[in-house]
């Protein structure tokens, strides 16, 4: 069985890549363009991984949603893979995202090294070693 990855993304664009690159790597793919997910939207997308976004339209939406998913028992044991264009301010919440067990890669960012951090937290659930997230 397919592993399932739910992408959150509002650019378009970014969901077609996210799309085409994960189907083509052989996973089920679900698309959000929208941050705002209440529970039973997540788990009817039964997600094995998620990617998610910080920014939706310059706020930070998804580290709203990121706080939600890893508070509820149901959700906080998915492994989520934040893609987002730093700025200052989400840099420095870097420390956050791995408390919370989130793994950061930086927009734009290498396919290669995304697809690694995702077949890494798909068959390991567990930390990256520095080497992939840097």
């Amino acid at each position: 069985m397919a592993a399932r990855i739910l992408v959150i993304e509002d650019n378009p664009s970014l969901l077609a890549l996210y799309s085409d690159l994960f189907e083509d790597e052989g996973y089920e793919v679900t698309l959000q363009s929208t941050p705002q997910l209440d529970l039973t939207t997540i788990m009817a997308a039964t997600p094995d991984l998620i990617v998610l976004d910080l920014l939706f339209d310059g706020d930070l939406t998804g580290l709203e949603t990121l706080e939600g998913l890893k508070l509820q028992s149901a959700t906080a044991a998915i492994p989520v893979v934040i893609c987002s264009a730093a700025t200052k301010s989400v840099e420095e919440m870097q420390a956050s995202f791995t408390t919370m067990g989130a793994h950061f890669l930086k927009k734009p960012f290498d396919l290669d090294t995304l697809l690694d951090v995702v077949r890494h937290l798909l068959n390991n659930n567990a930390a990256l070693p520095q080497a992939i997230t840097s």
